[in-house]
């Protein structure tokens, strides 16, 4: 059993992912079984999400809705939606959850009355059904089948627990919304993955590859800008060559690229580490006029050839 497996290392001491590798101590067990649960994290970087997605079934734990008798998830719902949770305005007491069958709505106290009254955990596709009182699948018309080998039970979020108030849960979206649209999003974050139990999906500003061309300046190779102070050279060692970049740093830390090479050697071989000597030797030219050179090379400590 694994309790919040998305809070696992990518790789466990640098061999496989956590789930795997447990699955690995299942081998030969007369009873393999393994569970893994989780508060869901990052979307396309969680362990759960990834097991979830190949699970043979995913189920919710759908209730009954007291107008039309439908069976449907508790849901979140959101503002391009009719269903889910309302309110109206910012008066978080006036929440209430709209069926997405008949869209009439119910109180809280009113999903109080009725929560596990003809509750029951239902397959998205609709084949199986799952009784958590008396701990057995059916199909659709209640006959007792086998049970489905990989199961994902999700989404089983706050909104569902009676413990938790509706109202509080809206107040949290609204204060984390609020400091969201300041720049700080750990709230939301936190929402979105111990509220609704969902992904958070971070969004990623991709740049127009025209717009970066034009923010580029222009400086010939080996030439260092006005804003360019000292010079500092990184080497990255490879099997058959020595990777060279020059950075020119300013104030406040700016940078330049100055150059970029590939100096094809032997790294076991002595003599060929020469190659570096003589290119740290390379006068480069300031946009004044000025000449400089290398202040310090820095060599990576990782490879097998580290000088």
């Amino acid at each position: 059993m694994l309790d919040e497996a998305s809070a696992f290392d990518a790789k466990i001491e640098k061999s496989s992912d956590p789930i795997t590798l447990a699955r690995g101590r299942l081998e030969g067990a007369p009873f393999p079984k393994l569970v893994a649960g989780s508060t869901m994290r990052i979307k396309d970087f969680d362990h759960i999400e990834y097991r979830e997605k190949n699970a043979d079934v995913r189920m919710r734990y759908n209730v009954v809705c007291p107008h039309c008798d439908a069976e449907h998830p508790l849901l979140w719902g959101g503002k391009k939606v009719r269903h889910g949770f309302k309110w109206d305005g910012y008066d978080h007491d006036t929440v209430r959850h709209v069926c997405p069958h008949c869209h009439e709505s119910v109180t809280q106290a009113d999903y109080l009355r009725i929560w596990d009254t003809g509750a029951m955990w239902v397959s998205e596709c609709g084949r199986y059904r799952y009784d958590h009182h008396l701990h057995v699948w059916t199909d659709p018309q209640g006959v007792v089948i086998r049970a489905p080998r990989h199961v994902a039970f999700v989404e089983m979020w706050s909104g569902y627990s009676p413990q938790r108030a509706w109202s509080d849960i809206v107040r949290e979206f609204l204060e984390a919304t609020t400091k969201a649209k300041a720049g700080d999003t750990a709230p939301l974050e936190g929402f979105i993955n111990e509220t609704l139990a969902q992904y958070w999906e971070a969004v990623v500003e991709r740049a127009d590859e025209h717009a970066l061309s034009r923010r580029a300046e222009a400086y010939r190779r080996f030439t260092v800008p006005f804003g360019g102070l000292v010079l500092v050279t990184g080497v990255d060692v490879q099997d058959n060559r020595f990777e060279v970049v020059t950075w020119a740093v300013g104030r406040g830390e700016e940078m330049w690229c100055i150059d970029y090479s590939v100096i094809y050697a032997n790294p076991a071989d002595e003599r060929d580490w020469a190659h570096l000597d003589a290119y740290r030797q390379t006068i480069f030219q300031h946009a004044s006029g000025q000449a400089m050179k290398i202040e310090a090379m820095a060599v990576d400590t990782g490879g097998h050839f580290t000088h």
